[in-house]
């Protein structure tokens, strides 16, 4: 793909296209690809008809690469495109609200903070973690304060941990609230590192409680370096190992 990008010659171009329109699934995913790097909105109603087929099929495991590959020229594509087709498709069957999740964990706007609020809650109690993890994501890019409810569910209710880091990245934007500085604190203990860390940098978090569990986190030999290294780094915790 690196090469195909380095080459701008009018054959090349062509090989390209018509590897995207005839090839196989991968060689289609390849030049695919390269025509998201270059910026060639050409295949968006591709990309529709295909995804859109897909819905119909009985077995999609074959066409898998190809799949993939027409999602992430989409993702590719200016949202002015896209964010219309993944608002339509967001509640469409499979795949086309895969497409739509991705799309949106992308490129959401304070006008799609209701509809991923609402799809979020909806996927916590059908247990559909992925969908819940790509609503998370697209409010975060939002980053609407008037979310916090949301996300404090989310991260109370979700059993999936990656779920709950997500949540936590947003929440901690806000970690002053009181009732969000809990939430914050008790990731001290979360069982991803990833959470942990993100907990012991939160700027808010303060007290008796919150420095025993951070020189804990710092001096544990068994934490990950880059957990230990995220609580050394904590004024005015800070000075431990760490390494």
């Amino acid at each position: 793909m690196d090469a195909l990008l380095r080459l701008d010659d009018p054959a090349t171009g062509r090989a390209i296209r018509a590897a995207a329109a005839q090839g196989g699934s991968r060689e289609r995913a390849v030049a695919l690809h390269v025509l998201a790097k270059q910026g060639c909105v050409d295949y968006v109603g591709d990309a529709k008809a295909f995804l859109l087929a897909q819905t119909e099929q009985s077995s999609k495991t074959e066409q898998a690469v190809l799949r993939t590959g027409y999602v992430r020229y989409l993702e590719a594509m200016p949202p002015r495109l896209t964010l219309p087709l993944a608002r339509e498709w967001l509640s469409a069957p499979w795949p086309l609200s895969y497409a739509a999740e991705q799309l949106l964990s992308r490129h959401a706007t304070p006008d799609d903070r209701t509809l991923l609020e609402e799809a979020g809650a909806a996927a916590l109690p059908a247990r559909e973690m992925y969908r819940l993890c790509s609503m998370i994501e697209g409010l975060r890019v939002i980053g609407a304060p008037e979310s916090l409810p949301f996300l404090r569910v989310a991260y109370e209710q979700a059993p999936y941990s990656l779920a709950r880091r997500r949540a936590l990245e947003c929440l901690r934007v806000f970690s002053e609230q009181n009732a969000v500085r809990d939430l914050v604190l008790e990731s001290l203990w979360d069982c991803e590192p990833e959470s942990r860390a993100l907990a012991c940098e939160a700027p808010s978090l303060a007290g008796l409680a919150t420095s025993r569990r951070i020189n804990e986190i710092r001096d544990d030999a068994f934490e990950e370096p880059e957990v230990r290294r995220a609580a050394a780094s904590r004024s005015p915790f800070g000075g431990g190992a760490g390494n």
